[in-house]
């Protein structure tokens, strides 16, 4: 199986304001077991949308 490599970086910019946000993805981004346990704070539960 293939691994992404690298990373990609994406600049996202408030039209309304002008204020800039940089956001920057690596590959472990895509595999939740690489992921750090912070993220469980950050990612949304499936529990909670019901």
């Amino acid at each position: 199986m293939l691994e992404p490599s690298g990373t990609v970086e994406l600049l996202v910019v408030e039209t309304a304001t002008g204020e800039e946000e940089e956001l920057v993805l690596t590959g472990k981004d895509f595999y939740p077991e690489r992921r750090s346990m912070l993220d469980d704070d950050v990612l949304p539960d499936d529990d909670d949308s019901q």
